[in-house]
């Protein structure tokens, strides 16, 4: 039950194992107590039950049922965004970029001597280029397409400029004692459409959603034809 339950790298932690073990534990003489005093057969606790067995057999026949119809081919996902291209715009400006960071003052030097006689062409080649340079304490990496918040303020004045796509900016010092390079990869402003590839799980989701109350409905549907169901007035009613 324990190697069921704790999943991953939780079937090895002893502490883990033990702290299930005790909850388990408190759970199971809580419920032998409610069983040992009839709660099972309290009205309210048993119509609960039925309500909850109700649902519950409910949802797991829509799974069933729906479990291979509910996929969204890649042609459905874009024609969804396509109808929907003004909903998916960035809200603010956006920036992808590449970083060196040193606290090395002769690499600092030495990278933007570099740096100042590169060719535009070769500065797309940043990380390629300073990699060599990097050091057991220097820290290189890249971006996604981020806010101006993910960046410090000072960072964020350069990078964010319209013109610095494809620039190497720096070296510009920051808070944690780091001198930083940044070759700006690309700017999208705001407004601009945000493309499909970034928000296709979104879209995955909603598809999968419309369908879903789709093939409810008609699943209703079909067994409300098949089932015989009758309406009885009430006689007494004025």
């Amino acid at each position: 039950m324990l190697d069921s339950a704790l999943a991953g790298d939780g079937r090895g932690n002893e502490a883990r194992r033990q702290m299930y073990i005790q909850d388990w534990i408190d759970s199971e003489v809580l419920f032998q107590k409610a069983l040992n005093d009839g709660l099972d057969r309290n009205p309210l606790v048993v119509g609960q039950l039925d309500n909850i067995r109700r649902e519950l057999l409910i949802q797991f026949l829509l799974d069933l049922e729906m479990e291979r119809s509910l996929t969204a081919t890649t042609q459905e996902i874009e024609a969804y965004y396509e109808a929907h291209r003004d909903q998916y715009t960035y809200g603010e400006d956006q920036v992808k970029v590449e970083y060196f960071l040193t606290k090395d003052p002769a690499k600092v030097k030495t990278l933007g001597r570099e740096f100042a006689r590169m060719s535009r062409l070769r500065k797309k080649d940043f990380l390629e280029f300073v990699t060599p340079y990097a050091g057991e304490n220097d820290i290189i990496g890249a971006t996604e397409f981020s806010p101006r918040s993910h960046f410090e303020d000072r960072v964020a004045r350069q990078i964010f400029l319209k013109n610095t796509t494809d620039e190497i900016i720096g070296s510009l010092p920051m808070k944690s004692g780091f001198e930083s390079f940044w070759h700006v990869v690309e700017i999208r402003p705001k407004g601009k459409t945000i493309p499909v590839h970034e928000v296709s799980h979104e879209i995955e989701q909603r598809v999968r959603a419309v369908k879903r109350k789709e093939l409810t409905e008609k699943l209703i549907k079909s067994l409300r034809q098949q089932a015989a169901i009758e309406y009885q007035p009430d006689e007494e009613a004025p």
